[in-house]
């Protein structure tokens, strides 16, 4: 690395005592680094002074501040008219939609062609108890198992 590569680290004060003492030695016989080292501490030197000289006035302040607060409140209602815009819209794209076509279709019940009377015979083992329906043409039937079958024998509990 060449010793001119090094004077950032010289003026921030990063250089080790050995490397610094070897920089301090090739200041002396380099005239581009003694310039750039003066302009820096001159330039530090004003902007010390600066500090201290450049107290921004309180009117000044104020009306930079009343502007960003105007300018903030501005952003807020185009926001909000926008949002409230937005909403508008989709509200009347959704009432203006098309509506699917709805036909109602009435349908008469057909009565099946041909119709078959069906008999059961229950034996002596079931119980079949009839239900009666509204129709007078069905029965249902509830069908249980004899109880007389399922009942335990004399002498057992």
């Amino acid at each position: 690395m060449k010793p001119c590569d090094q004077i950032d680290d010289f003026l921030s004060g990063a250089l080790s005592a050995e490397s610094r003492a070897a920089f301090a030695a090739h200041l002396s016989g380099c005239a581009d680094c003694r310039s750039a080292e003066r302009e820096t501490h001159q330039l530090d030197a004003l902007l010390l002074t600066l500090d201290e000289q450049a107290a921004v006035p309180t009117e000044l302040v104020k009306r930079i501040d009343g502007r960003l607060r105007q300018a903030h409140r501005r952003r807020l209602i185009v926001r909000s008219a926008a949002a409230v815009a937005a909403g508008v819209l989709i509200l009347a794209l959704w009432y203006i939609r098309p509506q699917p076509a709805i036909e109602i279709v009435e349908k008469t019940p057909t009565l099946p062609v041909e119709i078959t009377a069906v008999r059961v015979d229950f034996s002596d083992e079931v119980l079949a108890v009839p239900q009666k329906t509204d129709s007078p043409n069905v029965v249902f039937y509830w069908v249980y198992p004899n109880l007389a079958s399922t009942t335990s024998p004399e002498g057992s509990p």
